[in-house]
């Protein structure tokens, strides 16, 4: 599985990654200015992206058969998750929409 790690960068917005074709996860953990996540690639297994204080929507999650494990703690701007298709296999889902202590 081949990974992207961009936690900690200052972006405000990414390009869709959905040609990534080999991305099986993706680290955005405090991003703090990433206002939106794109478009991904369908079979990316693991979107981690906590502490993405701006982050106000995610891209289309429907065609994601092989999401395993989705985890936006701490994204208090977060008010739409896309639609996550039903032939996912979330094995350890985790929305939480939390203020940081």
């Amino acid at each position: 599985m081949e990974s992207l790690c961009l936690t900690g960068n200052s972006f405000q917005s990414l390009p869709s990654l959905s040609g990534l074709s080999k991305l099986g996860a993706l680290f955005l953990d405090d991003c703090t200015n990433l206002h939106a996540i794109p478009e991904l690639p369908s079979n990316l297994r693991e979107l981690i992206a906590n502490y993405c204080t701006e982050l106000v929507t995610t891209g289309n999650l429907s065609e994601m058969i092989s999401l395993e494990e989705i985890s936006l703690n701490y994204c208090p701007k977060l008010i739409e998750i896309s639609n996550i298709g039903s032939e996912s296999d979330l094995r350890n889902p985790k929305f939480a929409v939390e203020e940081p202590m």
